[in-house]
């Protein structure tokens, strides 16, 4: 059973990836009041949540004029265990299922599961997004391993650019260029990590770039049965 405390630690990191998207990103706005809403709603301890994430906003919004000029605004894990790609929020909002906290479910031995991705960023001048990728690693107990990356190739020039002369874009690993995170491993319970890195060039423009939870990354757990 989820307690209080655990309810408001998953309602606080959600709500504050979305006020940070929403205030050095300019995206989300509408989104990010109705879900201060429905968490404040009968709720003594949401109430001092929303309270809490109104004073932190006034805090950030001196800090935009410093936001970056090219990022991540979305990002998602895209995982295949036989059945199709499913795609999971990390740094997003949306109807699929969160990756972050995620019980993958219990697979035996030889099974596989694909792991891709997909990035959407964004560009203002002089900033050009050049590449992205998700690096994963596998571990059991403790956080342990090297990262590896799964890189991502352009997808698409897309609409919604927020200031004059920038460029939404996507990019992603959705078909063959996915990787088998479940290879070489025996029986056990094991922690899915992820993060997102990107380039860019241009006069101040962040080389790399992350969405890395916050510097938290994102984790799932899975089983390999015996």
């Amino acid at each position: 059973m989820e307690t209080n405390s655990t309810l408001l630690n998953i309602k606080t990191g959600k709500i504050l990836r979305l006020l940070i998207s929403t205030i050095f990103f300019g995206r989300k706005r509408d989104l990010l009041f109705e879900t201060l809403r429905q968490y404040s709603a009968n709720s003594k301890i949401s109430l001092r949540l929303f309270a809490a994430i109104l004073l932190m906003a006034g805090g950030f919004v001196s800090m935009k004029a410093v936001g970056q000029n090219a990022g991540f605004f979305e990002t998602f894990v895209v995982l295949d265990a036989g059945s199709g790609n499913q795609f999971y929020d990390a740094g997003a909002f949306t109807a699929n299922a969160d990756f972050q906290g995620a019980n993958l479910g219990t697979y035996g031995c030889g099974s596989t599961i694909f792991l891709g991705g997909q990035g959407k960023t964004f560009k203002c001048p002089p900033c050009d997004v050049t590449g992205t990728r998700v690096f994963w690693r596998v571990w059991s107990g403790i956080p342990s391993g090297t990262f590896s990356a799964v890189p991502f190739g352009f997808g698409s020039n897309d609409a919604g650019a927020s200031c004059f002369g920038g460029q939404n874009q996507t990019w992603q690993e959705i078909g063959a260029g996915k990787v088998d995170v479940l290879a070489g491993l025996t029986p056990g319970n094991y922690t899915l990590e992820v993060y997102f890195e990107g380039n860019s060039t241009g006069v101040s423009c962040p080389n790399p770039f992350f969405d890395s939870n916050l510097s938290f990354n994102y984790t799932a757990s899975f089983s390999i049965a015996g």
